[in-house]
């Protein structure tokens, strides 16, 4: 079987990768507090923040997989803003995150696209390698408390 994966995505991309749930956060006015929000439209959002928490199966592999996805990525306006190893908590423990990245996108359409993309699709075997679980979720509007 392939890797547990929570995914943002349409259903195509999620069923290709295997993909068991779909999550949509988004942050109500005047209230901040999260709730699920079932669509995402691309005309809603600007910059896009994707975060995604990655547990690693295969280091060298990850790696491997990780330069080449950012290559790909990199065509569609998308950047990784920053990738590190959380402080070994008891909620990251029980969640078994090794690794956590937060992506940049121009726009809803550019990840998508970027999901879609035939090269990244031809990783696949080499993601799989690479990380056994993996939960990302992306933006559904920015909040400012400043």
């Amino acid at each position: 079987t392939g890797p547990v994966v929570s995914f943002v995505y349409n259903s195509l991309v999620c069923k290709k990768f295997g993909i068991k749930k779909i999550w949509y956060l988004k942050r109500v006015p005047n209230n901040s507090k999260r709730v699920s929000a079932p669509i995402i439209s691309s005309d809603s959002i600007f910059m896009i923040t994707v975060l995604a928490l990655l547990t690693i199966r295969d280091a060298d592999a990850f790696d491997q997989f990780e330069r080449q996805a950012a290559v790909i990525m990199k065509a569609y306006g998308g950047r990784i803003d920053s990738a590190f190893r959380p402080a070994v908590t008891a909620s990251v423990a029980a969640q078994h995150v090794d690794e956590i990245h937060v992506l940049k996108f121009p726009n809803l359409e550019a990840f998508n696209r970027y999901a879609g993309d035939e090269k990244l699709h031809a990783l696949a075997s080499l993601r799989e390698k690479a990380i056994s679980q993996s939960t990302v979720y992306v933006s559904a509007s920015e909040v400012n408390y400043s």
